[in-house]
């Protein structure tokens, strides 16, 4: 999930510039095989990398009913953010041979980067904004480059003012 603010300035009455500022949080959950590699060769019975994330972004906002009145109708925004990664969790859950549960909780990640960037565009419909996020830069650190997350994140967001 992710929550924010977001300010924009009228250029034209088609077109705006803005920023926002955000707080994420993302939840990579490893599918358990015998093929997985990384973060380790054992297979648990739940495995998962978390990031709590704040960061920011700069866009600009093309408006496609510049009429529109005290709305906020249909616009696009397209931009790039940065986001520095407040925690960088990892998590294992398993059962040992008396079927005792354990947990396993390991921070600040030493083959994590705190920080990320990439490009965004989102679609606004009035209240309602679909969005997504390309991750330019590497998450993980040499030698596990080869195992990085996902870059494309998409969205469902929903203005509340």
């Amino acid at each position: 999930y992710k929550f924010g603010v977001t300010q924009k300035y009228r250029i034209w009455s088609f077109l705006s510039f803005g920023y926002n500022m955000e707080f994420s949080t993302f939840s990579y959950k490893y599918k358990q095989n015998d093929d997985k590699t990384f973060p380790d060769t054992l297979n648990h019975l739940k495995q998962s990398i978390n990031t709590s994330n704040i960061g920011g972004a700069l866009f600009l906002r093309f408006n496609f009913d510049p009429k529109r009145g005290d709305y906020m109708g249909y616009f696009l925004d397209m931009g790039g953010y940065a986001d520095w990664h407040l925690s960088r969790v990892y998590k294992t859950k398993d059962e040992d041979d008396l079927e005792q549960i354990i947990h396993s909780r390991v921070t600040k990640l030493y083959f994590m980067e705190k920080y990320q960037y990439g490009l965004f565009a989102g679609i606004g419909l009035n209240k309602i904004n679909i969005y997504a996020k390309y991750r330019v830069s590497d998450i993980f650190k040499a030698p596990y480059k080869s195992a990085e997350l996902p870059r494309l994140t998409v969205g469902l967001g929903l203005s509340i003012f």
